[in-house]
């Protein structure tokens, strides 16, 4: 499928002892040395990244060897600040190429690098900061420093200080706080003595990731310089990452996935990382990148979607005729093909015709170029999948948790691209999955909690032995119990929602709300959804709609409505028109068991943002919407 290069590093062997680092095989010991060895590959004067440094402005690349020469110099000036190893280094920093400097000079020194989403909820970034004491605080701009010091209280501040990366000093500076722009800071580094003893032990806390925290403040997930450096190594080899391939990144570095992908992956293996500066902008910035591999996640994929077959609509007749055709002719091709998420190249003379004046034409939004796309994070549609598929671009799913560092299992790895649409992929090298169905009392079921061993388990819950222990399983092997309810089918593992989500309903059925949901989705009337029905006759579900598209869906069935947005979402007439639509679209037999489908419906007029109703991670707290429509749920027998 993808020929690599010989200068691409080959895969590991799958029986390897992964307890740790080899030298047999040359591995890295850390995440910083992982850096090292990279620049001593690909060459010091070969583009790492490249990046657009402030609105208006032209991208700008980074060599190698100035990437590594910032992150000595950063860790540098944290050492003559202060910072010590076994200190923490917190963030408060968006993806970004000083991001990734910074994480790296923190793990240069043996100190714990972590980070908080710039949009987090102010409270929960002042939980995090006083759960990591972190002795440095780096800070993408001064505003965000000025409300962070109006809500933190008492909390002492840290003994190294801040930093600002927008290189502007506040007007006002926090009393008892030392301030120093990026630019000051880096050049104070380079004028203190260097480190020449890096830090080189792989088991040593190298993060702090914090959780998304659905159901309560976020906990601290602690990773080591193996965890993360075993799901490197495991991928090597195994999937189309080698130099001259670029990819666009803009998943949070915060984040798991983006920091053993984007952020050491792609490095490691020679990539070229393209961040892009501005989400609202993410078409046309992919565009100009024209990348070979995104990372990303259901939601841009639902929403890739939905924005072609809207575009698809709007075009003229021939146009709209041509381009569904193409696409009928290429899920044709697809669905013969031996093997799943993986994209055929057309066939026959018709096919190929279509595929130039069609397909070809959408995939150039994406810079032409695009034929990987790895989704994690959440469930995909299979039939997303295929559609990415149909236009030329390979879709693999894979599994994990940030307790995982994160990656359990991913389709396509294998020297056969074994790959099964629904599933998360077969486990990759050095973990193990196992299926405790004693965690879940479902007679009819053959679903149980999914359990992992391996190299890739967390060291803990930082500062937290209660939860840790409720989640590392005192055996001898240090299993994880993930909370996710599955299946394993010929060895590929397939998620069927979370132990602690699923709900009974009062004839005693089972119900799994999170595949239901990322069906509802798939409706363009529907922005998110949240199932639920406990102890209910039946379920129920809220949804945020689309409101254009919602409100232009009534408009052309002559449905009364009001001017008023929130009054037309209250309407019984809109909501029973809404329940029947999604009835009628979305919840076909072949996903939607009898009693699963809803009796109600709740239409919430206002936007579930990261402020009120989602985490960082665009999951949905559902016990926000509990509270919010408590009245109204009550009412449901």
């Amino acid at each position: 499928m993808w020929n690599p290069p010989p200068e691409a590093l080959k895969a590991l062997p799958e029986d390897r002892d992964w307890s740790g680092p080899s030298d047999q095989y040359g591995d890295p010991k850390t995440l910083y040395e992982m850096v090292r060895k990279s620049v001593d590959m690909w060459g010091a004067d070969t583009v790492q990244c490249t990046y657009i440094p402030g609105e208006g402005l032209e991208r700008v690349p980074i060599t190698r060897g100035q990437f590594h020469d910032n992150i000595q110099a950063l860790a540098a000036g944290m050492r003559a600040a202060g910072v010590k190893e076994d200190d923490r280094v917190l963030q408060i920093v968006d993806t970004s190429p000083q991001f990734a400097m910074i994480f790296y000079a923190a793990n240069m020194l043996g100190a714990a690098a972590s980070a908080v989403y710039t949009n987090m909820k102010m409270k929960e970034t002042i939980h995090c900061y006083n759960l990591a004491t972190p002795s440095i605080l780096f800070v993408a701009s001064g505003d965000i420093l000025a409300n962070f010091s109006a809500a933190k209280g008492d909390a002492a501040w840290p003994a190294a200080g801040a930093v600002l990366l927008d290189n502007e000093m506040p007007d006002e500076i926090p009393e008892g706080l030392k301030v120093q722009t990026w630019m000051d800071f880096i050049q104070s580094g380079r004028a203190a003595e260097p480190v020449n003893d890096p830090c080189m032990d792989p088991h040593k806390l190298a993060s702090l990731i914090f959780t998304s925290g659905t159901s309560g403040f976020p906990k601290a997930v602690m990773l080591s310089n193996w965890n993360v450096l075993h799901n490197v190594l495991a991928i090597q080899g195994r999937a189309p990452l080698w130099p001259g391939r670029r990819t666009a990144c803009f998943l949070p570095f915060a984040h798991s996935l983006a920091q053993a992908g984007d952020m050491s992956a792609m490095i490691y293996f020679g990539v070229e990382v393209h961040y892009v500066s501005d989400l609202l902008n993410l078409v046309n910035e992919v565009g100009e990148i024209r990348p070979h591999i995104m990372l990303c996640v259901p939601r841009v994929l639902n929403r890739f979607h939905s924005r072609i077959l809207a575009g698809i609509e709007e075009g003229s007749g021939i146009k709209k005729k041509l381009a569904k055709s193409a696409l009928a002719t290429a899920k044709k091709r697809t669905l013969a093909a031996p093997t799943e998420m993986v994209a055929v190249p057309p066939k026959g003379l018709k096919d190929k015709i279509l595929t130039k004046l069609a397909i070809t034409k959408i995939r150039e939004r994406l810079g032409g170029e695009l034929d990987l796309m790895i989704s994690g994070g959440a469930p995909l549609d299979p039939e997303i999948a295929l559609f990415i598929n149909c236009l030329g671009i390979t879709v693999l799913e894979g599994y994990g948790l940030s307790e995982t560092a994160p990656l359990v299992s991913l389709n396509g790895w294998q020297d056969d691209y074994a790959s099964m649409s629904g599933t998360v992929g077969r486990v990759i090298p050095g973990v193990e999955v196992l299926i405790d169905q004693d965690a879940w009392d479902d007679p009819d079921s053959e679903d149980g909690e999914i359990l992992v061993r391996g190299p890739n388990v967390m060291l803990g819950y930082w500062n937290n032995t209660e939860e840790t222990n409720e989640v590392i399983m005192d055996d001898g092997h240090r299993t994880f119990r993930t909370g996710d309810l599955g299946r394993l089918i010929d060895g590929f593992v397939k998620i069927t929602g979370r132990v602690k989500e699923q709900f009974k309903l009062q004839n005693g059925k089972y119900v799994a709300p999170s595949p239901l949901e990322e069906q509802l989705k798939l409706s363009p009337l529907i922005e998110q959804a949240s199932v639920d029905g406990r102890g209910k006759v039946g379920t129920y579900v809220i949804i945020q709609p689309n409101e254009n598209a919602m409100m232009a869906a009534l408009a052309s069935e002559g449905m009364q409505t009001s001017a008023n947005f929130e009054d037309t979402c209250a309407m019984e007439n809109v909501n029973s028109w809404m329940l029947q639509k999604l009835s009628d679209e979305v919840m076909t037999p072949q996903n939607w068991k009898g009693y699963e489908k809803p009796r109600t419906i709740i239409i919430d007029h206002r936007e579930w943002t990261t402020e009120d109703v989602l985490t960082p991670k665009m999951s949905v707290k559902r016990r926000v919407l509990e509270e919010r429509f408590a009245d109204r749920i009550a009412q449901i027998p």
